[in-house]
């Protein structure tokens, strides 16, 4: 099965790809990322309390079900003798969700009593939504951390994958999610139908889609990157690290050097193209990117991989020397 977990990035990317594709320059993929199960709960629990009577009844119970399931869990932990300090914030998360999905059962109520208006319900779905899943994350993060406090090595190796294959999932969910959704909204914004502009116009868009493909095959190299590592791992012996495993290290430490290479070489000639047509261009952007996040990535990997290599290297000392 582990062999096979990153085979669900692809699937990701064909939805993420599907949904942008489908929904067009209409579309906000961050902003549907945030309502994402509460704004179509709020608006099924709307539709079912204006029936009246029994389905009343049935909205406010389904309601309070949601809305206790953070409760919920923190009592079977409880039970279980699994309480940890930071699952008290499970009392937070319902005491932030029940009235945000209420205020979203009842959107309109909540825009007519704010002190600044609200010209779309959209957007009041949006920071609703990022209300309750910051809280979520939050909570999910000092868990996951308190988990690594506590973990022995090989405990540390499992968690370790995990928490790469999540970043590559967010790495997939921006590269055909929220950048690709910002290329197709970029790409309605100009009209088609001015011929004398054409020419001008396929030029300005041919620009927007390199842009965009400069992000993502940087991102798709990184998502390769963590994929070998996440092989490495899953390889390591600390006590008797193997040859292979050496050779792995070394590849991945060139090809992080390489990532970096590579992008600052992609900015050079994007930059190198635009000063060429910019006389065609509607909309010209200077591109001095630097990928901190990006690049802060590949050094941890390199330092990972180094210490690796000077742990064969100790090990091979010591058995001389005895």
């Amino acid at each position: 099965m582990k062999k096979y977990i990153n085979l669900l990035l692809i699937v990701e990317a064909i939805i993420c790809i599907l949904v942008c594709v489908l929904g067009g320059g209409d579309l906000n993929f961050a902003s549907k990322l945030l309502e994402f199960l509460f704004k179509p709960l709020a608006i099924g629990l709307r539709k079912l309390s204006f029936l009246g009577g029994i389905a009343n009844i049935f909205a406010w119970v389904i309601f309070i079900l949601v809305c206790s399931i953070p409760i919920i869990i923190l009592i079977v932990k409880i039970i279980k003798k699994k309480f940890a300090v930071e699952d008290s914030l499970l009392i937070v998360i319902s005491l932030i969700m029940a009235p945000a999905l209420y205020y979203m059962i009842n959107i309109n109520t909540m825009v007519s009593q704010m002190i600044i208006p609200m010209e779309e319900n959209e957007s009041l779905y949006c920071i609703l939504g990022a209300m309750i899943y910051s809280v979520i994350a939050g909570y999910v993060l000092i868990k996951v951390v308190r988990k690594f406090a506590k973990a022995n090595k090989n405990q540390l190796k499992g968690y370790f994958n995990n928490v790469l294959f999540v970043v590559n999932a967010i790495l997939v969910l921006a590269s055909f999610g929220i950048y690709l959704n910002e290329l197709v909204r970029k790409l309605d914004t100009y009209p088609d139908n001015i011929l004398e502009m054409c020419e001008n116009l396929t030029i300005t868009k041919a620009f927007l889609i390199m842009e965009y493909a400069m992000d993502v095959i940087i991102y798709l190299i990184v998502i390769g990157i963590i994929i070998l590592v996440q092989g490495l791992i899953e390889k390591i012996d600390l006590d008797s690290i193997s040859e292979e495993v050496v050779k792995r290290a070394k590849l991945i430490s060139k090809f992080c050097v390489g990532t970096i290479v590579i992008h600052g070489i992609l900015n050079i000639l994007y930059n190198g193209l635009q000063f060429v047509f910019i006389k065609k261009l509607f909309a010209v952007k200077g591109v001095v990117s630097v990928p901190i996040v990006i690049v802060l990535v590949m050094l941890i990997i390199m330092l990972f991989t180094q210490f690796i290599l000077d742990a064969k290297s100790i090990k091979e000392e010591n058995d001389m020397f005895i």
